[in-house]
């Protein structure tokens, strides 16, 4: 487990490093617990899913840290 409050590019690294080494199996994701709140709409919410899903490589675990 990583924790990081980096962007999606810094924490794409974390699972799978330049050279092609595994990393961490689960870096935490905090860009919805930063940009998200109350004024935020369901597409927003899907905006940030759909963009985190193109980091994540193929076929690691995917999370998202949220507090409301």
């Amino acid at each position: 487990m990583t924790e990081s409050y980096s962007s999606p590019d810094v924490i794409k690294k974390y699972y799978i490093s330049s050279d092609g080494k595994d990393g961490a199996h689960l870096p935490f994701n905090f860009e919805m617990i930063r940009k998200l709140s109350n004024s935020s709409d369901a597409s927003t919410v899907v905006n940030m899913v759909t963009e985190w899903f193109k980091v994540v490589p193929e076929g690691k675990t995917t999370n998202w840290v949220v507090s409301f």
